[in-house]
């Protein structure tokens, strides 16, 4: 790991440098909150304020088009309709700077579903392979963040290719992989002194310290399928509206629909993101849906962050972020759940529903 600093006044000149025939994703406030946009005029890095939503975009966009396709009428030598494809994903090298660790994280968990050796993704796979991530050190974590709990830190490096810390008169870049390494031998970058390390040291140690809430997830997976069927499920899942916001703000959660739209004699196949929260998510066509009631697509977030997806790949698919904890209107608290019986060792307490708002939090 190769250690650097950058003094404030050249952050500026770093980004313009980052941008040139490059694409530069960076957090700026639009309107009331602050989103991951292309980079212009303003870069907010305000560290006590979290994205709305993650930097996954970068690798996994909202919405794609996956492949074209067109027919040409018959000719009067009556040949058959030929169907033109285009599926070949180019994407420019991306840079996202400024996100959290988490975030960063949360790309290798991505990783391991969409570039499985089996069946990879050629369209998260060309976007992943031209990414590089310069995180920010979470210097004040939120009420509602519990990185520590599944794995993580504010200053966990796994996922970044540089992790920037916020000292007196600048930041201290650690170059992460050979990504990193490369842009922090550019000579905006100063060697780093001791007092620069030292800083940076008592900025993570601080940070770490303020995650007071700890969860217990030791066994989470097997006690979640040896309570599929308890009852509680349903007063748990009472106040949950299926709005699905808790998915669309979440950095791990992957699922997707693919539509073909056609106009003519053309059109696109696209994927879109999608929610297991949906009523219509697991509808088959013979009209079947092994998940109709609200409290099985509840059930099915937790076992499928905390059982299903450890089971395959040995970690939680969840990074600790709390962005479900701040954007859920009902008000429910990811860690409240975990925490109930019978999922929580301990003796049974009940849940007091929809008491988990941001006042709540805050006391």
């Amino acid at each position: 790991m190769t250690l650097k600093f950058l003094p404030s006044e050249r952050l500026q000149d770093l980004l313009e440098e980052l941008s040139r025939n490059r694409k530069l994703i960076v957090p700026a406030k639009s309107e009331a909150m602050i989103l991951f946009q292309d980079f212009g005029e303003d870069v907010h890095l305000d560290l006590a304020n979290l994205s709305r939503l993650s930097a996954k975009e970068a690798a996994f966009p909202q919405t794609e088009t996956l492949l074209s396709f067109g027919y040409e009428k018959e000719t009067e030598s009556s040949e058959p309709n030929k169907v033109a494809l285009q599926c070949e994903p180019k994407e420019k090298e991306t840079i996202v700077f400024g996100l959290r660790p988490c975030d960063a994280r949360a790309h290798l968990l991505l990783d391991k579903v969409y570039l499985d050796d089996r069946y990879p993704d050629p369209y998260y796979g060309a976007r992943r392979g031209n990414l590089t991530l310069i995180s920010l050190t979470c210097a004040r974590p939120q009420k509602t963040c519990f990185c520590t709990s599944v794995g993580g830190s504010p200053s966990d490096r796994e996922g970044s290719d540089i992790l920037l810390t916020q000292i007196e008169g600048g930041f201290l870049a650690e170059g992460v992989s050979e990504k990193g390494k490369n842009i922090i031998a550019l000579n905006l970058f100063q060697n780093s002194t001791q007092e620069n390390e030292e800083q940076a040291e008592a900025v993570k140690k601080r940070a770490a310290e303020s995650l007071t809430l700890a969860l217990d997830l030791n066994g989470i997976e097997k006690r979640l399928m040896d309570n599929f069927e308890n009852e509680l499920w349903s007063e748990l899942s009472a106040p949950c509206l299926n709005c699905g916001i808790c998915t669309y703000v979440c950095p791990t959660c992957h699922c997707f629909n693919i539509t073909d739209e056609q106009r003519g004699l053309s059109g696109q196949r696209i994927r879109t993101w999608d929610s297991c929260m949906y009523p219509l998510f697991t509808l088959e066509t013979s009209g079947h849906n092994p998940r109709s009631l609200k409290l099985q697509r509840f059930r099915q977030r937790f076992n499928h962050k905390f059982s299903y997806y450890p089971s395959l790949y040995g970690e939680f698919l969840c990074v600790g972020c709390g962005r479900c904890i701040l954007s859920c209107p009902a008000g429910i608290d990811i860690r409240e759940v975990l925490k109930e019986s019978p999922m929580h060792r301990g003796a049974p307490r009940r849940m007091k529903i929809g008491l988990f708002s941001r006042e709540h939090l805050e006391r």
